[in-house]
């Protein structure tokens, strides 16, 4: 989601930063009570946050709209085929 249209309502994250395969760092985020995911802040792409939907109070909202990194896929995993798929990072838009 657009980065400036994300707000954590209470608390505030503690943050892990690791190289990233499209250059700089992802930035990941998490509970600094209980160590749940929350969000990914990628620099290579930070008009946008990732969300851990199972970190939502209600995820029944959420409309995924592609598949990335599915080649860490689990073979356990079914995705909609539907979707778009992206072994990695999606193409990014210049």
């Amino acid at each position: 989601m657009p980065t400036e249209a994300f707000k954590v309502l209470q608390g505030s994250s503690r943050f892990h930063a690791s190289p990233s395969e499209a250059g700089g760092k992802t930035h990941r985020g998490f509970c600094p009570e209980c160590g749940s995911p929350i969000q990914v802040k990628p620099d290579a792409v930070p008009q946008f946050v990732a969300i851990r939907t199972a970190s939502l109070d209600d995820p029944s909202w959420f409309n995924p709209q592609a598949d990335v990194w599915t080649s860490d896929a689990h073979p356990w995993d079914h995705m909609n085929p539907a979707l778009p798929k992206f072994k990695e990072y999606p193409p990014r838009a210049e």
